[in-house]
């Protein structure tokens, strides 16, 4: 976790005007790690570096060349369903478990007529929740279960192309290894109606923002983030039709 905040404050791609913040966390978390043992059957991943579904199937590999079950419950999915289709054909899992959750049972985002065939076997169910429980689940759960137990991804991965196998999006999550039988219960549903779900596309020309702090002299000092022409920017702060500081961004 402490590498996480670290990528976040340093990583060329992320703007983040001030890292202050950042950088504390960090030393406190590897101040708080230090003090502890890794057992190595939990695991902080992030995709800064490398993508989810890498680190996932390189987990997964250590534990068991194959699996029985794949279970994906995601509020958003590839049209085609991709991810999870190569999930499967790399992780040799014989069955595919789709969760639909208990807020949405009428639509799915996964393809299930578009996914049939490309895995041995495919499914939907639903979390077992105790009675009464009726809301709808924005969690992503990705899991592995076979003999030699499971394999139980959470966080912010979507079983999306974008946030599990590229590096474009910032994900995270805990990645904890279990034994048989003790992570959740499903209930197979019949698989309800395609109805694909996109994330809105921020536009090439979408604006920018300024990060400012004014100074004991009254100066306006920080820097502009997004999509900026490069160069000086002058920043005034103004109060009703006065000027009440100013600078060079």
């Amino acid at each position: 976790a402490a590498d996480f905040f670290e990528g976040l404050a340093t990583h060329p791609k992320i703007a983040i005007a001030d890292s202050t913040s950042l950088v504390r966390t960090m030393n406190r978390l590897r101040d708080v790690a230090s003090r502890g043992a890794d057992t190595g059957s939990v695991q902080f991943i992030h995709c800064l570096d490398r993508t989810g579904a890498e680190q996932f199937v390189a987990a997964a590999e250590a534990i068991a060349p194959a699996w029985d079950d794949l279970v994906v419950l995601s509020p958003y999915h590839h049209p085609q369903g991709l991810p999870v289709v190569e999930l499967a054909r790399d992780l040799h899992a014989h069955r595919v478990r789709i969760g639909i959750t208990s807020g949405s049972k009428d639509t799915t985002a996964f393809p299930f007529d578009l996914a049939k065939g490309k895995v041995q076997e495919l499914r939907a169910v639903v979390p077992d929740l105790p009675e009464g429980d009726l809301r709808a689940s924005h969690a992503k759960w990705i899991e592995v279960i076979g003999s030699a137990g499971a394999l139980t991804l959470t966080g912010s991965f979507n079983a999306t192309v974008q946030s599990l196998q590229s590096r474009s999006n910032v994900e995270c999550g805990v990645l904890r290894e279990s034994s048989p039988g003790s992570t959740a219960s499903w209930t197979e549903v019949p698989p309800p109606k395609f109805k694909e779900e996109n994330f809105p596309m921020r536009s090439a020309g979408a604006g920018f923002c300024l990060f400012a702090t004014i100074t004991a002299l009254g100066e306006v000092t920080g820097q502009v983030l997004g999509a900026a022409l490069p160069g000086a920017w002058r920043a005034f702060l103004e109060m009703g039709d006065r000027s009440v500081a100013q600078g060079v961004i």
